[in-house]
């Protein structure tokens, strides 16, 4: 699905999803640049850590992005990334 059209299904899906600008400006990034950690977001857009992490939760609650991690041979816990739910799978 290119931008153009994930865009215009969007905008039939989630009428009011997007009513806050920084939530508008992360699923931008997110459509953009695709997945991307909080840290990432953060630094791209040099607010604070929970900041970006509210708006995340509430867009992961309505279901526009989702979150998944990736095991790595690294210790510690594995880094959660965000990227743009299935609007195909929402449709349906």
């Amino acid at each position: 699905m290119t931008p153009t059209q994930h865009k215009q299904t969007f905008t039939k899906v989630y009428p009011k999803t997007l009513n806050n600008k920084l939530s508008r400006y992360i699923y931008r990034l997110l459509l953009e640049r695709g997945p991307m950690t909080r840290e990432d977001i953060a630094r791209i857009t040099k607010l604070p850590r929970t900041t970006i992490y509210d708006h995340l939760m509430k867009l992961t609650i309505k279901g526009v992005i989702e979150k998944y991690s990736v095991i790595t041979n690294k210790r510690g816990r594995p880094p959660v990334y965000y990227r743009i739910a299935n609007v195909n799978k929402l449709i349906d």
